[in-house]
């Protein structure tokens, strides 16, 4: 039976459910002649074939169109390291350019796209097929360029990530009070006598801490003015002061728990590191760049050995880390060259020498200004946590977002472009037994 095609046509790509310039490209075929109903199906079918190709990003040529990534995604790769050009690589094949005469200008002449023409229809179907980022789809890339570039400045300041060595980081799914239970230790077993009984063991003692996750963020802009003047300088500093933001929050979250003067209060209501604790995790000992401060780091590390955990046994918890505040960085770097190349027999048993030349507690150092003075030892997370760091599902990053709509906002009224930063987190002490602190007063 032949019909004219825009009966059976219509119903065919009704239902083939091709993207616009498909369906375009199939109508144009039987614009003006008698087709059957097998002739439009193997158009159609034709038709989806090239255009599940093109989605399917295949390495080969299709058509003079070659699809090697997302254009969405390498565009999001190319702004991103425009954004934050030190700490974010260009996608490969592609060249550093400059921001051109405006930002939709960069979008052309790098990625061959006319930002007002797509929304229009006015962008040809090959090159909006090939490249499909338009401004349906324009914010939420633009989007994923900014977080792209705020997270290389969150996880590039190296200086700032030392706190990520001390916690354990959990993820909770909710704003209320989530429960830390630290289960205290057995002590030894007891002996069972040939045919006897064996006896119920006493059970440790639990403890009870809590972590509260809590929203962190602000609100930033930037002009239409900014945009179109080239200023990219703007946008760099802007991005990358945004992720060094989100890096010192998180870092003082954590950093502040291990000062003498904000420790927090712990549930059997002493202080994270108390004298008033048996046995106590608070000393005075001075850390100087001599014998002294030498034999303050091993007494230091021979008394955090001796928590008990709740059992009465010693635990011999060892540090792996010391926090050392930026103004005793130097008489650490001597103290500890010192202990890994100046010890000898006679200084120290042999076994213990040994083990202070491997296990030195590495330093991470507290830049903050309210101490320059109390230094801690803090053990490994996988050995006894000490500080549970929370998150939101797991994400363990800041979240740009854009207020991007053209229809209200400040981007109608004022051609201004919003960005709001979110950073959600909560940093806990969990248990007190590998954690010890000196609070020196020089």
């Amino acid at each position: 039976e032949r019909i004219r095609p825009d009966l059976r046509l219509t119903e065919a790509l009704n239902g083939a459910k091709l993207p616009d310039e498909a369906t375009a490209r199939v109508r144009g075929m039987f614009a003006s002649k008698i087709a059957t109903a097998e002739e439009i199906a193997s158009a159609v079918k034709a038709e989806r074939e090239y255009v599940d190709k093109i989605a399917g990003r295949s390495l080969r040529d299709v058509t003079g169109v070659r699809i090697v990534e997302s254009s969405e995604d390498k565009l999001a790769a190319v702004l991103a390291h425009m954004f934050n050009p030190t700490q974010v690589r260009l996608p490969e094949g592609v060249a550093a350019q400059p921001f051109m005469a405006s930002f939709k200008e960069f979008l052309y002449q790098q990625f061959g796209i006319r930002v007002e023409q797509a929304a229009y229809g006015g962008q040809p179907a090959r090159v909006r097929m090939a490249e499909a980022v338009d401004t349906t789809n324009f914010a939420k890339t633009f989007a994923d360029a900014l977080n792209r570039s705020v997270l290389a400045a969150y996880s590039g300041n190296a200086e700032y990530t030392g706190w990520q060595k001390i916690v354990r980081k959990v993820p909770y799914s909710d704003f209320r009070i989530n429960r830390i239970i630290n289960v205290g230790y057995y002590g030894t077993l007891p002996d069972v006598a040939k045919g006897g009984t064996y006896l119920a063991m006493t059970s440790p003692t639990d403890r009870e801490e809590t972590l509260t996750l809590a929203k962190k963020g602000g609100l930033e802009s930037i002009t239409m003015e900014d945009m179109l003047n080239d200023n990219l300088s703007l946008w760099q500093t802007l991005i990358q002061r945004i992720g060094q933001a989100a890096m010192e929050t998180a870092y003082e979250a954590v950093m502040v728990l291990t000062r003498v003067a904000t420790m927090p209060t712990m549930q059997d209501t002493y202080k994270l590191g108390s004298a008033s604790r048996t046995p106590v995790n608070l000393g005075t000992a001075v850390l100087s760049a001599d014998a002294t401060g030498k034999t303050n780091l091993i007494a230091s590390i021979v008394a955090m050995m001796k928590a008990t955990g709740g059992s009465g046994q010693k635990k011999g918890i060892v540090p792996r880390y010391a926090v050392i505040p930026l103004e005793k960085v130097e008489q650490y770097a001597y103290v500890v060259q010192s202990l890994r190349g100046g010890l000898t027999g006679t200084d120290l048993p042999d076994a213990i020498q040994k083990m202070l030349s491997v296990a030195t507690p590495e330093p991470i150092i507290d830049l903050g200004t309210t101490n320059t003075t109390d230094w801690s030892l803090i053990a490994d997370p996988l050995r006894a946590e000490v500080f549970r760091y929370g998150t939101l599902g797991g994400r363990d990053a800041p979240e740009i977002f854009l207020a991007d709509d053209q229809r209200f906002g400040s981007l109608f009224t004022r051609d201004q472009l919003d960005l709001k930063v979110r950073f959600i987190l909560a940093v806990a002490a969990a248990d007190f037994a590998g954690f010890y602190i000196n609070d020196a007063a020089s």
